[in-house]
């Protein structure tokens, strides 16, 4: 009787607090933990897509409602979104498996799942690269000079300090990137960090048509130090944001 009544006065597990718990596991493991940007997709992504199946108990999901969940949230304007939730949801549930929580992975719909990109990527000719450079205001043209020419990404771009420069050997450091995360849910904070590989961490060579806007940047530019950023905002001292004006 007292172990009957020790098991009925537990909590219900539901579906939205093992994916919670298993997004935090993944984020704090010690081999390979999920970086912010991942988490806070995954968060956002579960806030918006994942409806009624939230308040579910976890031994109450089966195929049926996992099915009848995905069919209803299909739209054209979210497809990407909610086939990331299912993705998100079919390993959260697999975990629960090997957990032995549920003895089957509820997550069996055919097809489901993020779709394949439906564009492939155009690259610009150097002189569409040279008319765009011209067109855009200059306080932007440096660092999308850099990103276009030396093929950087955007975070690794608006990571890049005084120090990773060097205009002697022509060469550019990619030693950190950023990233915007939420800390909230009313406001965001800045992440600095190594690239995720040891690949990402690397040395890229400067095209010569590089070199005397650098050096000109680098004498006129607001930055504080060495390590201060290439491409701040304007207050000097945070990163550029990646939709600056």
């Amino acid at each position: 009787m007292i172990a009957a009544a020790t098991a009925a006065a537990q909590p219900v597990l539901t579906v939205g607090q093992y994916v919670e718990r298993i997004i935090q596991r993944r984020s704090t493991r010690a081999r390979k933990p999920i970086v912010p940007t991942t988490s806070d997709t995954y968060r956002k992504d579960w806030r918006l897509r994942g409806g009624h199946l939230d308040s579910l108990p976890l031994t109450e999901l089966t195929p049926t409602a996992v099915a009848a969940w995905w069919e209803d949230g299909l739209s054209e304007d979210c497809l990407t979104s909610h086939g990331r939730c299912y993705d998100l949801l079919k390993s959260v549930m697999t975990e629960a498996v090997e957990e032995e929580l549920i003895d089957r992975n509820p997550c069996r719909v055919r097809g489901a799942g993020k779709p394949a990109s439906r564009r492939t990527g155009q690259a610009l000719t150097a002189q569409e690269v040279l008319a765009y450079l011209d067109a855009v205001p200059a306080r932007y043209r440096v660092a999308l000079a850099v990103a276009a020419w030396c093929g950087l990404r955007s975070g690794e771009v608006r990571g890049l300090r005084r120090c990773d420069i060097d205009l002697q050997e022509q060469v550019i450091w990619v030693r950190q990137g950023v990233t915007r995360v939420r800390k909230d849910d009313h406001s965001f904070e800045w992440r600095i960090a190594r690239p995720k590989t040891e690949a990402g961490y690397r040395r890229v060579a400067m095209p010569s048509l590089l070199v005397e806007p650098l050096r000109t940047w680098l004498a006129t530019a607001p930055m504080t130090g060495a390590s201060g950023f290439l491409f701040p905002a304007t207050d000097g001292g945070v990163p550029r944001p990646s939709r600056a004006r």
